[in-house]
């Protein structure tokens, strides 16, 4: 299901496990924001009404990338992988990105990160581009 301002608590809780650098307090705005967002989904699986994971996805474009979707994060609670929840919030993820007219769909993962790369991959991903990743910290 798509998630909702309620689901943020958990999903936060999943980003800090994503993320050590993770920012709670530069993020609730940004929860709301890209939830209410016609570009953007967050969508969070559950098992008896408690929340086991999610996936956020965008929609972007680009002179080099024309119109795609973009899997920002994905996780599922590790007591509950490898049950089939990944894959339904990547379904999910993908059926969004068609509704949205997007006929591709990217996903990045840190190279140590090797269960990723083989679900993905066996779930019909391929890599196609190897790259570093630079961050600068700007004065706002």
């Amino acid at each position: 299901r798509r998630a909702v301002p309620e689901d943020r608590g958990e999903v936060f809780s999943f980003c800090r496990e994503l993320n050590p650098d993770f920012d709670e307090e530069a993020s609730r705005r940004a929860f709301l924001e890209i939830i209410a967002e016609e570009t953007a989904a967050v969508f969070v699986a559950e098992i008896e009404g408690k929340t086991i994971g999610f996936t956020e996805l965008h929609l972007l474009n680009s002179l080099q990338n024309p119109k795609h979707a973009l899997i920002r994060s994905l996780f599922v609670h590790p007591d509950f992988r490898r049950m089939g929840v990944a894959r339904a919030l990547i379904r999910s993820g993908e059926e969004w990105a068609v509704l949205h007219q997007t006929g591709k769909i990217l996903v990045r993962s840190r190279v140590e990160r090797e269960a990723a790369e083989k679900f993905y991959v066996t779930d019909g991903y391929s890599i196609f581009k190897t790259q570093n990743v630079f961050r600068k910290t700007l004065s706002v």
